[in-house]
């Protein structure tokens, strides 16, 4: 029973890693789906002048500082993802503040508006951004992979012993029903 209560506390700590790194691949969406807001916003904005797109807009930037951070504290854990995501955050940063450029001057100066956002720098955080975000994301999924393996072997290695416990359980009713009869046996002799 101590080997068995060893193996389950370790089937929970697999399991909460598991779900770690479902709420950081989780965080990294959230990431991802406010920075397209913000740039879907500012498009929209600017080629219709639309309240409802700059609206969109700034939420999605006023989003993204609290996303970056809860998914700062998630991978706290793990030097590497902490730095390919400092990496990111430099980026979305500087890719935050080209849209923001943009967006005050408005559609009213469009062709102004749209050579910030054809800048070489411009082009290149994009694809920056798009590639930070997509190896913080591959090294989850490994990282998952592996956890989730982890978890599914432990699983087995319980199974192994509740079945064997079980087994044992079984051979000790009936080892104690043979004693039984045998007393009861040598009782009415």
């Amino acid at each position: 029973t101590i080997a068995l209560t060893i193996v389950l506390t370790k089937l929970r700590e697999s399991f909460v890693w598991v779900e770690h790194t479902n709420e950081v691949l989780r965080q990294i969406a959230t990431v991802e789906r406010s920075l397209l807001t913000a740039e879907s916003g500012e498009r929209g904005y600017l080629l219709t002048g639309e309240k409802s797109y700059l609206d969109s807009h700034n939420r999605a930037q006023a989003e993204l500082p609290d996303a970056l951070g809860a998914l700062q504290k998630l991978v706290s854990d793990n030097s590497l993802q902490t730095q390919r995501l400092g990496r990111l955050r430099s980026d979305v940063e500087a890719r935050l503040e080209e849209l923001k450029q943009a967006v005050e001057l408005g559609p009213s100066r469009l062709n102004d508006a749209l050579a910030i956002l054809s800048t070489a720098r411009s082009r290149q955080l994009t694809p920056q951004i798009e590639e930070g975000v997509e190896q913080l994301r591959r090294s989850e999924v490994v990282l998952l992979q592996q956890r989730q393996s982890a978890a599914d072997r432990i699983t087995v290695l319980i199974t192994f012993f509740a079945s064997a416990l079980g087994l044992l359980g079984l051979l000790a009713a009936v080892i104690g029903t043979y004693y039984l009869e045998r007393q009861r046996t040598i009782g009415q002799l």
